[in-house]
């Protein structure tokens, strides 16, 4: 098992490999999905709809699920960050 020390390094080290590579694609996302909901992890677009919900059932299939990953408008900028995660290896009992 991991530590929570260790996830927590893999995590930011994530978090900040999917900004990095977003904000190289900011500009081609925002021209090629305007209008559209873009579901965006692992460096790429994933699925983008106008509808929001056909993005977020993509999303959840993924498997394993992306450390970070971010759904938004094309014409806005994401925010990479936790909403809610429902992994429970570092909960006590």
């Amino acid at each position: 098992m991991t530590s929570y020390e260790e996830w927590q390094k893999e995590y930011e080290a994530e978090l900040e490999r999917t900004k990095r590579v977003f904000t190289g694609q900011r500009e081609q996302i925002r021209r090629d999905y305007a209008g559209q909901f873009v579901g965006f992890a692992s460096g790429r677009v994933i699925a983008a709809d106008t509808d929001v919900n056909k993005v977020i059932a993509v999303m959840e299939t993924l498997n394993p699920p992306p450390g970070s990953a971010a759904i938004f408008r094309a014409e806005e900028e994401p925010v990479f960050e936790v909403i809610e995660d429902y992994r429970t290896e570092f909960l006590s009992e």
